[in-house]
């Protein structure tokens, strides 16, 4: 197990400790280990004097971006997590609407899906004449699940090419545009243990298709 040093709390003080090792200190802290005290009293007393070790708070979107950037790394070890079922609980395709909404404005599709202790939520956009569709996506647990959604890979797929990827927000919300072409796939990682949801986004518009298993793992571009 690896020696804590002083760096290591004053790390874990400014609160950048990797979630592991954060868990192990926090654990000497609570057993009350004199030299863990002792320490996280000292690195305390530094984060204190020197407020710019926290450095400038940067605005959500710009970290959102950032963290984006390591998003494929996690590709290629998403086709390792087993897959969670999925069931449609709505989809407003299937529900009738008058003409005029129909045929005013930017095409749209709203699904709701259950998967394991999950719901997944939906909104597909695409601009009449354009190819290109934007996606927003909220995942949440149920009320009994205590699992984190945050910050959580989340790619699609035109084929075996992965064509936009992101990361969900504290709330496990998302946003993502991409080319319609299709057949496309939604694939979301998610964690303890590690799992996967994966679904069709089938057209804006038009018939609902019988999705069919891919037994091939996308590659990452």
């Amino acid at each position: 197990m690896k020696k804590l040093t002083f760096e290591h709390w004053v790390d874990y003080v400014r609160g950048v400790t990797p979630p592991d090792q954060s868990n192990r200190m926090s654990a000497l802290l609570e057993t009350g280990d004199p030299v863990a005290t002792n320490l996280h009293r000292l690195a305390t007393g530094l984060a204190e004097a020197t407020p710019w070790l926290a450095g400038p708070a940067a605005p959500r979107d710009v970290l959102q971006r950032a963290l984006s950037v390591f998003v494929p790394v996690e590709v290629h070890s998403v086709w390792g997590f087993s897959v969670l079922p999925v069931r449609t609980l709505f989809d407003s395709l299937l529900e009738p609407q008058p003409a005029g909404l129909r045929t005013q404005g930017a095409l749209h599709r709203e699904t709701i899906h259950q998967a394991g202790e999950y719901q997944l939520s939906l909104r597909l956009e695409q601009e009449p004449g354009s190819e290109v569709m934007a996606l927003i996506g909220q995942i949440l647990p149920n009320e009994n699940v205590n699992d984190a959604v945050s910050h959580r890979p989340v790619f699609v797929f035109q084929k075996d090419k992965l064509v936009a990827r992101t990361l969900s927000t504290d709330n496990g919300e998302f946003q993502l545009e991409f080319s319609g072409r299709q057949p496309l796939r939604l694939v979301l990682a998610l964690s303890q243990p590690d799992r996967r949801i994966e679904l069709d986004l089938e057209p804006v518009s038009g018939a609902k298709k019988a999705s069919k298993p891919n037994r091939r793992s996308p590659k990452s571009n």
